[in-house]
């Protein structure tokens, strides 16, 4: 782990309910572990949704309705970190959920995947979403890997526990929300954004990031995943599967 290597982002944000002290503590010292310093986002606790913010940002069947609840607040607290992203004058920002557990080697390959973004040009970047976890245990294929390569154009979101965007996306994806409301749960909003507001989905290869309420290492707080055990020795089968063996079929390119 290099401890050294400061991340290249100008902000990071933890989505987090300020009631939960088990999840305080733990990504304390997951993000402590790699000298990563960051701002929690508090504001939008379930008990603090109240029916003008329900009017206000969310629409449609899945997320609306007038009784608050646990998807609401997360969503609400991702949106709230884009509007704060435009507020503190943020270039760009990370963005994790409070249960994530990072690789040993994740400040470095943050860094050189935000590197290969930066060669791109600025209207793709400010258009890119790039996912670094790997909480749908999807990669990419190997017929598509390329040696040396980290970013990776996608078709769709894989959750939305550790991901980057700019300020400029952070504005389109305000600006839209402002005009439209928000009609999903934040992981797949972003996915709707892809026709809405042309949102590019990019992930990072291999990931380097896993959410603790999908690998059963936290208990999950909008859903009832398994956690405990049982949960875990079957994440860490499929995972070697769908990481390790399934990838032995395919081709890599040089």
């Amino acid at each position: 782990m290099r401890m050294d290597l400061p991340i290249n982002v100008d902000k990071i944000y933890v989505v987090h309910v300020s009631s939960d002290k088990h999840r305080e503590e733990h990504i304390k010292r997951e993000l402590g572990r790699f000298g990563i310093s960051f701002e929690f986002m508090l504001k939008g606790d379930k008990s603090d949704i109240s029916t003008e913010i329900i009017t206000e940002y969310f629409t449609g069947d899945e997320i609306g309705g007038l009784s608050p609840s646990a998807q609401q607040s997360c969503t609400y607290k991702h949106l709230s970190i884009y509007e704060k992203i435009l507020v503190d004058g943020v270039q760009d920002a990370l963005v994790f959920e409070d249960d994530v557990y990072l690789s040993e080697n994740f400040n470095e390959v943050f860094n050189e995947t935000i590197s290969e973004l930066k060669s791109l040009p600025k209207e793709i970047q400010d258009k890119a979403l790039v996912n670094f976890e790997n909480s749908t245990l999807q990669i990419i294929h190997p017929s598509k890997q390329v040696e040396g390569q980290h970013l990776y154009k996608a078709e769709k979101s894989r959750c939305a526990g550790a991901y980057y965007l700019n300020k400029n996306l952070a504005k389109s994806i305000t600006d839209y929300r402002i005009k439209n409301k928000c009609n999903k749960i934040i992981d797949w909003y972003h996915n709707e954004l892809i026709s809405a507001i042309q949102l590019q989905h990019y992930w990072c290869h291999p990931p380097v990031v896993e959410q603790g309420s999908h690998n059963g290492r936290i208990q999950s707080m909008i859903d009832d995943k398994k956690y405990g055990y049982i949960r875990q020795f079957t994440w860490k089968i499929s995972r070697l599967y769908k990481h390790k063996i399934r990838p032995l079929f395919g081709n890599r390119k040089k």
